[in-house]
C-alpha cells in the first residue's frame, strides 16, 4: 500500500507484479544457497590444512563497506521472516513503508501521485489516520477518523494560514484562519455555506450572520475610531437599519434604497431627528 495525495491508503499499482518479484527473489535465493553449499564441500579440506581458524580470521576483518548498491526494491524482515520494511518504487515514485509484527502497514514515507512528499500514519486496521505533507508546494496536516474521513486540516500559504474542521461526511463546518493582518472564524452549515463569521482587522472587529443564500443579514461589531454598531440587511445584503454609538453618541438610522432616509441621534445639544431626501440632504429635522 502507498500514500496517496489525500493520505488514504490504497493498493499500489502492480502489487501482483511485486508479489511475483518476491517469488523470483526467493527462487534465486534458494539457488544461491545450493551453490554456496556445493562450494563449501569442495573447499572444506582446505579449512583444516594448517590455516588459522575461521574465527581467528574474522577477528581481523573490518565491517563490510559498500560504496554503491543498486536494487529495484529492498525488503527488511525480522528474525521470524515477517516483512517489517519495504523500500522501492511504485507509480514511478519512491516509497518507504513500515509494517508491524502482524504485517499491517503502520507508516509510510514517499511521494504522492502529483509528486508531492508525504508522511502517513496508519492504525492497526491499516486505516490512514494522519498525513503530513505538501500540497502545491505548501505544507499541510490532515487528521482522519477510523472511517478514513478527513476531520481536521491545517494548511498554510504565502499570506495566510488556516485550520478547518469537517463533519463525519467530510463537509467543512468550521474554519479558523489568519490572512495578513486579519484573523477570522467561520461557521458553515451542512452544505458548506457560510452562516456566521467573526473577523478582526485594522478596521475593527465584527460578527456577521448569513442566510441560506449566503447573504449577510446581520452585522455586529466595533468600528475603529467610531464605536459599536449593529446593522440589519435585506435579502440582497443591502443595509436597512443601523443602531450604534458613533463616537460616544447613540444613533439610530433607517435606510431606503441604500440611502439614509431618517436618523435619530443624541448630539451635544440633545436629541435630534432628521429626514433626508434622495440626495441624502436633510429635508426635515427637529428640533
Amino acid at each position: 500500500r502507498v500514500i496517496t495525495e489525500d493520505g488514504m491508503n490504497q493498493d499500489t499499482c502492480g502489487m501482483q507484479e511485486l508479489h511475483a518479484r518476491l517469488q523470483r527473489l526467493e527462487r534465486q535465493n534458494r539457488i544461491f544457497k545450493r551453490g554456496i553449499a556445493a562450494a563449501l564441500l569442495v573447499l572444506a579440506p582446505l579449512l583444516f590444512m594448517g590455516y588459522t581458524s575461521v574465527e581467528d580470521q574474522l577477528k581481523g576483518l573490518k565491517a563490510l563497506h559498500i560504496t554503491q548498491l543498486e536494487a529495484e526494491q529492498i525488503i527488511l524482515r525480522d528474525s521470524s521472516g515477517q516483512m517489517r520494511a519495504w523500500l522501492g518504487t511504485a507509480e514511478n515514485c519512491t516509497k518507504l513503508i513500515f509494517y508491524d509484527d502482524n504485517g499491517q502497514q503502520r507508516a509510510g514515507l514517499g511521494l504522492t501521485t502529483p509528486k508531492e512528499p508525504a508522511l502517513a500514519f496508519f492504525d492497526g486496521a491499516q486505516n490512514s489516520r494522519m498525513v503530513l505533507g505538501m500540497t502545491d508546494g505548501w505544507p499541510g496536516l490532515v487528521l482522519k477518523d477510523q472511517s478514513g474521513h478527513k476531520r481536521v486540516a491545517l494548511h498554510t500559504r504565502n499570506d495566510w494560514a488556516s485550520i478547518f474542521f469537517f463533519d463525519w461526511q467530510e463537509h467543512k463546518r468550521a474554519g479558523l484562519g489568519a490572512y495578513k493582518e486579519a484573523a477570522a472564524l467561520n461557521i458553515l452549515d451542512e452544505e458548506g455555506r457560510d452562516r456566521a463569521g467573526i473577523t478582526s482587522d485594522i478596521k475593527g472587529t465584527s460578527l456577521s450572520i448569513f442566510d441560506e443564500s449566503n447573504y449577510k443579514r446581520i452585522g455586529l461589531g466595533v468600528v475603529k475610531d467610531e464605536g459599536p454598531l449593529m446593522t440589519f440587511f435585506d435579502p440582497e445584503s443591502v443595509p436597512r437599519l443601523n443602531a450604534g454609538a458613533i463616537r460616544g453618541k447613540p444613533e439610530f438610522v433607517v435606510y431606503g434604497t441604500n440611502r439614509v432616509e431618517a436618523a435619530i441621534r443624541i448630539t451635544t445639544n440633545g436629541p435630534q431627528v432628521q429626514v433626508f431626501n434622495a440626495e441624502r440632504k436633510p429635508q426635515w429635522q427637529a428640533p
